[in-house]
């Protein structure tokens, strides 16, 4: 599955980019890119926190009350199917959702948005 990306955002307000109340210690920039494909809107976050510890409590925020917000320009969608994890200091969320009324299958947009994390991946396995 390709995504196509859209705009993309960089801020040192990270908690523009949440819905909810969730650890944002010592987070000093999030990166967020929007991507689509034929009925799916996904977006991909990046939260540069504080440390591991701070990037593991806000992945855990994400599996239970904090939700990405849309990106501006992003059209309106609800519900989907996202994913989170710690990469050292940093959190990845990763998030997709159908646009109108059609349900397709997220797995492949989901794996496809989620893929932009192999550089970050990548980066952090050099640096042992």
């Amino acid at each position: 599955m390709q995504m196509k990306r859209g705009q993309s955002f960089v801020s040192g307000n990270c908690a523009e980019a949440v819905w909810g109340s969730p650890p944002l210690q010592g987070c000093t920039q999030v990166l967020r890119a929007v991507y689509s494909a034929d009925g799916v809107s996904g977006l991909f976050a990046i939260f540069n926190l504080a440390d591991s510890g701070a990037a593991d409590r806000l992945v855990q925020a994400f599996k239970k009350d904090a939700f990405l917000k849309l990106a501006p320009g992003q059209p309106v969608i609800a519900g989907g199917s996202a994913q989170g994890r710690a990469l050292g200091h940093y959190a990845v969320v990763s998030w997709v959702a159908a646009v109108g009324d059609e349900k397709p299958d997220l797995t492949d947009p989901l794996l496809a948005v989620d893929s932009v994390s192999q550089f970050l991946q990548t980066r952090l396995l050099k640096a042992g």
